[in-house]
């Protein structure tokens, strides 16, 4: 995994959503520092908190770390 993918992911995904960092950590429960360092790149958060993350977030954990370039309400979108 690479981990600028991961925080370009994470920033890119609350940027569209309109959340503040304080906002995402209240709902899942996590502090805004961890958050902060995930976000920028300087750790790599643990894979419970990854799943929290992308249901949060309505994507895929493949998206979140990159494996693929298609976030997972992109393709539900098309699905009709």
């Amino acid at each position: 995994m690479n981990t600028n993918d991961l925080a370009n992911r994470l920033k890119f995904l609350r940027a569209k959503a309109n959340y503040t960092q304080s906002y995402v950590c209240s709902k899942i429960h996590l502090s805004r520092s961890s958050y902060s360092n995930y976000e920028n790149g300087l750790r790599v958060p643990p894979l419970d908190i990854l799943k929290l993350l992308a249901e949060f977030y309505d994507t895929s954990l493949d998206y979140l770390v990159g494996m693929t370039a298609v976030s997972y309400t992109h393709l539900r979108a098309h699905e009709t």
